[in-house]
Order: structure tokens, then C-alpha cells, then sequence
């Protein structure tokens, strides 16, 4: 039996200079997430990114989805 780990991350408020990084986040094929204390291999789960314009906004803020790639074993 494997079990999945999946997280829902949240970026705090972005400028459009930030949103530059988040964009190369979720479209690069490999993803490491640092939790503190352990570096993990994970998979991003959106598919796609949709490009806001900050015509009124100043600021944005963005929720991703991303599951670990390693899974845990769990013997039964």
C-alpha cells in the first residue's frame, strides 16, 4: 500500500517581480520543497498558469497544489 502526501502551499503577497519565480515554480519538471529541515523531491499538480495583469491590483497572491514524489511504503 502506498500513501500520498499532498500539501496546498500559499505564497504570501507577491510583487510582479516575485510572481516571475512562481511562475518558473510551477512550470519546471523538477520541484524541491525545504520544510525546515528536510529537502523533499515533489510533484506540482496544476496543469496550467494563468498570467494576471496588476492593472488594480498592487499586489497577488497565489495557491498551489503539490504532492510529495516519493512515497511512503506501508506494509500491511
Amino acid at each position: 500500500i502506498n500513501a500520498e502526501t499532498t500539501l496546498e502551499l500559499s505564497t504570501n503577497w507577491m510583487t510582479e517581480e516575485m510572481v516571475q519565480y512562481f511562475e518558473e515554480l510551477v512550470t519546471s519538471p523538477y520541484t524541491i520543497l525545504y520544510d525546515g529541515s528536510v529537502y523533499r523531491a515533489v510533484v506540482v499538480q496544476e496543469t496550467g498558469y494563468q498570467v494576471e495583469s496588476q492593472r488594480n491590483k498592487k499586489l497577488i497572491k497565489k495557491t498551489i497544489n503539490v504532492k510529495y514524489a516519493n512515497q511512503d511504503i506501508i506494509n500491511g
